[in-house]
């Protein structure tokens, strides 16, 4: 039991700054998010801050919309612009997941959302 307890003690010596510097670590992130986050309320011209905004998700979408037109999946799927504004979002989300360059989360997003909204085969 004496060294069963003197186990754990030395792994539990071995893991703690391990632990400590996780948790500096998280603590960093979540402080520089925040402060990202509290960036916003520093902006001057908050109207062209909106328009910008408003202006890049359009030209995202067009380009989404443009895709449907190249390979003429507005006629045969019936994809319009609701259509194009859905895959931006799914495909916002699946880059939001960090893999190396959006690689494979980003295809795989799009791809099972028109299959699985739209009935476009795989």
């Amino acid at each position: 039991l004496a060294g069963l307890f003197w186990l754990f003690k030395k792994a539990a010596e071995k893991t703690d700054g391990k632990i400590a510097d996780f948790a500096h670590s998280v603590q960093r992130i979540i402080k520089t998010f925040v402060d990202g986050l509290l960036a916003i309320k520093e902006l001057k011209n908050w109207p062209l801050f909106i328009f910008y905004s408003l202006l890049i998700w359009a030209f995202y979408i067009a380009m989404t919309y443009i895709g449907f037109w190249m390979f003429d999946m507005q006629e045969v799927y019936n994809l319009g612009i609701t259509e194009a504004i859905v895959l931006t979002v799914v495909s916002a989300v699946g880059l939001s997941i960090p893999t190396p360059g959006g690689v494979g989360t980003y295809h795989l997003f799009i791809t099972k959302a028109l299959f699985i909204f739209y009935a476009v085969p795989e």
